[in-house]
């Protein structure tokens, strides 16, 4: 039952189209794993951007990054139905390496296990 629910999630996020939202290509299973096909996030999530980076991010980085999250999280909360995200944080927000050259396209929000599309719920349930 999980695996299929996983593997459904995949398939909802396949078809998402959002500069600020990981674009995924697929996914497969082995009796031993599951295999999500992305696109590529060279610098890994942003929790490890802020515990590896050498230098400290900008000020105006952080807010771009910010705003960036807030506009992939609103493309998702107006599908219908509304897609919510219920566990947001950095270890699930991924950075390409141009992101850091502040090319405002290139960050996506991912968290296969923790997408739940809304039916006719209040969200308070969720968050």
């Amino acid at each position: 039952e999980i695996i299929e629910g996983i593997i459904g999630e995949a398939g909802m996020m396949a078809i998402l189209r959002h500069p600020n939202v990981l674009q995924l290509f697929g996914c497969s299973m082995t009796s031993q794993a599951i295999w999500i096909i992305s696109e590529l996030m060279s610098l890994g999530s942003l929790r490890q951007v802020l515990d590896e980076t050498d230098t400290e991010l900008s000020i105006e980085l952080k807010v771009n990054i910010a705003l960036q999250v807030a506009e992939g999280m609103m493309y998702l909360h107006g599908q219908e139905p509304p897609i919510i995200h219920r566990d947001l944080k950095s270890h699930n927000i991924f950075i390409h390496e141009t992101y850091i050259a502040k090319d405002q396209q290139n960050k996506g929000i991912f968290d296969i296990g923790n997408l739940l599309m809304k039916k006719n719920e209040s969200c308070d349930e969720d968050l």
